[in-house]
């Protein structure tokens, strides 16, 4: 980011199920609360979910959250 903050973006292919993930499949962005990340309960939830349906998943990860260093 221009003011030199970082954001995460982590990804999570289709479920092995469906012939080893479906790399041309479509996208589900998902964004968490305010404090939320992809390691939260209910995002992998979701995730989980969208994966069995055959969707790639990217869940954003705002700045401080997940695995993301609080840098400005």
């Amino acid at each position: 980011m221009s003011d030199g903050g970082h954001v995460c973006l982590d990804w999570f292919e289709s479920c092995e199920e469906d012939g080893g993930g479906n790399q041309g499949g479509p996208i589900v962005l998902i964004l968490c609360g305010m404090t939320g990340s992809s390691k939260e309960t209910y995002t992998r939830h979701w995730v989980d979910d969208c994966r069995r349906l055959g969707y790639r998943c990217v869940v954003f990860n705002y700045r401080g959250c997940g695995n993301s260093k609080l840098s400005v």
